[in-house]
């Protein structure tokens, strides 16, 4: 009688870590499928984050009447390479060896993009 029981609470607990394991490779599986997406949302924003600043600064009256201030007290691309340059910094990326040459805003003709 003693064995059967032990075969029974044996068999459970088999049942019962192989669900467990289960579901550990499943929440893996989960948080690497997240992972891959999060990866690509950002990889795209990072694509077009420059792009992204100067929407910023154009699209907020008071951000773009400080703009034209600086670049009308030195030189466009001036204020908008330093900009460039600060936004690389500031999120410390990489530059990635190509250009967007059709961003979104009007403040710019092109831009680096990172990675």
């Amino acid at each position: 009688m003693h064995m059967e029981l032990g075969k029974s609470n044996f068999r459970a607990i088999y049942c019962a870590a192989d669900a467990d394991v289960g579901q550990l490779f499943r929440r893996e599986y989960i948080v690497s499928q997240i992972s891959d997406f999060v990866d690509k949302v950002l990889d795209k924003f990072t694509d077009s984050i420059t792009d992204q600043v100067f929407l910023t600064i154009q699209e907020d009256r008071e951000l773009m009447l400080e703009y034209l201030r600086l670049v009308s007290d030195t030189k466009l691309d001036t204020v908008n390479q330093q900009i460039g340059k600060k936004v690389r910094f500031r999120f410390n990326l990489d530059k990635a060896p190509r250009r967007q040459d059709a961003p979104k805003s009007t403040l710019i003709k092109s831009h680096q993009m990172f990675f």
